[in-house]
């Protein structure tokens, strides 16, 4: 894990099978709860693992990785 990542990375645990566990890496931060001030990019780049490793939507994995690291 990288010092500052949490909450920012996304993860994926696959096998021989195209389905898997796919998830964000995060705490509970119960400091932020109901605040609204949470960092969506890694849900939204797990959201991409699942398009790309499960679902083999290269395509549409790559358009959702680009439109969340754009500046």
């Amino acid at each position: 894990m990288l010092a500052g990542s949490l909450g920012l990375l996304p993860s994926a645990s696959l096998g021989a099978d195209p389905r898997g566990d796919v998830r964000a890496i995060h705490g509970s931060a119960p400091d932020i709860a109901g605040r609204g001030i949470a960092n969506p990019y890694a849900a939204i780049l797990s959201a991409a693992m699942l398009l790309r490793h499960a679902l083999r939507w290269t395509r549409r994995a790559k358009a959702l990785e680009q439109r969340c690291t754009a500046p």
